[in-house]
């Protein structure tokens, strides 16, 4: 039997190495060098956009920059998935979503 990863590990661990592979390539003080988009591939009102919407004033707070909320329905989260994916890679634009 091996380690079995809980949730809160996987929800960290995804936090975290974006964060400490920009560390290791010396990236870190121009982090963030814009505002910070958070994705939620759902429709207003749901769940995971509640979430969203307290997380974001800490997050503001924390990171002492704009955190946007942008919330990107269609084709069951996938539309909202897509644009994250098609982002540039500077850390700045963040998909929020769930496991069921």
């Amino acid at each position: 039997m091996g380690i079995v990863p809980t949730r809160r590990s996987v929800l960290l661990g995804g936090v975290v190495a974006p964060l400490a592979a920009r560390m290791a390539a010396g990236q870190i003080s121009s982090w963030p060098s814009g505002p910070i988009r958070i994705v939620v591939p759902f429709a207003a009102g749901g769940s995971i956009d509640m979430i969203a919407r307290v997380v974001q004033p800490g997050l503001q707070q924390r990171l002492g920059n704009v955190i946007i909320v942008d919330n990107r329905p269609g084709a069951s989260g996938s539309a909202g998935a897509a644009f994250v994916a098609k982002s540039p890679p500077d850390g700045t634009t963040w998909l929020l979503c769930f496991d069921s």
